[in-house]
C-alpha cells in the first residue's frame, strides 16, 4: 500500500516542481491561464490551500484535434489548463516511482529506465528461446474506453489516502470543451493529461499479471502487445485468453491490427519490421 497523502503530494513545494515541469515542456502555452503569469509562489500557495481545503475544482479539458499522419481520422487530445496540468504533473512525478515496483517486467511504456528498444529486444529473446509464433495486436481505443469505476477500484488497492484518489478521479472525469460546447464524459483517460499514462499502466497491469501468472511469453508497450507461442494453435489460444481477460476490463483487441505469424514471415512492432529479410542480423543466432 502506497502511503502518499494528499498533503504531501500537493504541498507548495511539490506544486512548484510540477510547475517547473510544465514550464520546461511549454505546457503553459497549450491552454493558457493568466493566474500563473505574475507571482508563481503566491499562486501555488493558494492552489495548495484550495486542494487541501477541498474547494479546488478542476476546469474543463480543451479538446484539440491533431491530424493523424497515417489516416484522415484526427487524434483528439484532451488538454487540461495550466493550473490543472501543474497539479497533475506534480502528482504523476511522485506516483510513477511509487507504483513502478508493483508493475510486471513485461511492460515497457511510461516507466523509468525502459524504452521501445528494450521491448523489441525482449520479443527477440522469446523467439530465440523457442517461441517462433508471434501474435501481435493492440487494444481498441484503449485510453478512451477505460472506465472511471475501474480506475477507482484499482487505485483503492494501491493508495491509502481516499482524498488523493478522489482528486485523481476528478481530473480524469472532467468535462471537455470544444468550440464553446461543454461535453460531459462517462469514461476514458484524457489523452493529454499527465496522469493518464500511469493510470493506463495501472489498468493494463491486470492483464500483465494474468499473463505472467500463467507463464505466457508476452510483451506490452502501452496498448501495443505481442504474445509469443510455440505453435499456431497455441498462439490462437493465447490471443483468446487475452481477449477474455480484456473483456473483464471493458476492453477488446483491435481486430484490424491483430494477426498471427511465424517470425520469419515478418512482423512489425513499435515502428520496426522484423523477419522477412528485414533485421535478419538480429535473428542470425536464432535459427
Amino acid at each position: 500500500m502506497i502511503r502518499l497523502t494528499l498533503w504531501q503530494a500537493c504541498s507548495p513545494r511539490q506544486l512548484y516542481n510540477g510547475w517547473r515541469r510544465v514550464k520546461k515542456n511549454q505546457g503553459w502555452m497549450t491552454v493558457p491561464d493568466d493566474r500563473f503569469g505574475i507571482s508563481i509562489s503566491h499562486a501555488l500557495e493558494s492552489l495548495s490551500q484550495e486542494i487541501l481545503q477541498g474547494t479546488y475544482q478542476p476546469a474543463p479539458l480543451a479538446l484539440v484535434p491533431i491530424p493523424h499522419k497515417d489516416s484522415e481520422k484526427s487524434r483528439i487530445l484532451s488538454l487540461p489548463p495550466v493550473r490543472d496540468r501543474i497539479v497533475q504533473s506534480a502528482l504523476s512525478s511522485q506516483l510513477i516511482p511509487l507504483f513502478d515496483p508493483y508493475f510486471e517486467d513485461c511492460s515497457f511504456a511510461y516507466r523509468p529506465k525502459r524504452s521501445v528498444a528494450m521491448a523489441q529486444y525482449r520479443v527477440l529473446e522469446y523467439i530465440g528461446h523457442g517461441y517462433p509464433i508471434v501474435a501481435h495486436s493492440d487494444i481498441q481505443d484503449c485510453f478512451d474506453r477505460i472506465e472511471f469505476t475501474l480506475v477507482h477500484q484499482l487505485l483503492s488497492l494501491f493508495l491509502a489516502d481516499s482524498r488523493l484518489i478522489h482528486l485523481i478521479l476528478r481530473f480524469i472525469s472532467s468535462p471537455a470543451r470544444y468550440q464553446n460546447t461543454l461535453y460531459y464524459r462517462s469514461a476514458g483517460l484524457p489523452q493529454g493529461s499527465p496522469l493518464s499514462p500511469l493510470l493506463c499502466n495501472v489498468v493494463l497491469d491486470v492483464l500483465d499479471k494474468f499473463m505472467v501468472d500463467r507463464g505466457i511469453p508476452y510483451v506490452r508497450y502501452a496498448d501495443d502487445l505481442i504474445v509469443l507461442a510455440a505453435s499456431y494453435p497455441e498462439g490462437q489460444n493465447r490471443l483468446r485468453e487475452v481477449q477474455q481477460l480484456l473483456a473483464t476490463l471493458g476492453l477488446e483487441l483491435n481486430p484490424e491490427k491483430t494477426y498471427l505469424t511465424h517470425w520469419q514471415e515478418g512482423f512489425r512492432f513499435l515502428g520496426e519490421t522484423f523477419g522477412g529479410g528485414v533485421h535478419e542480423f538480429a535473428y542470425a543466432s536464432l535459427d
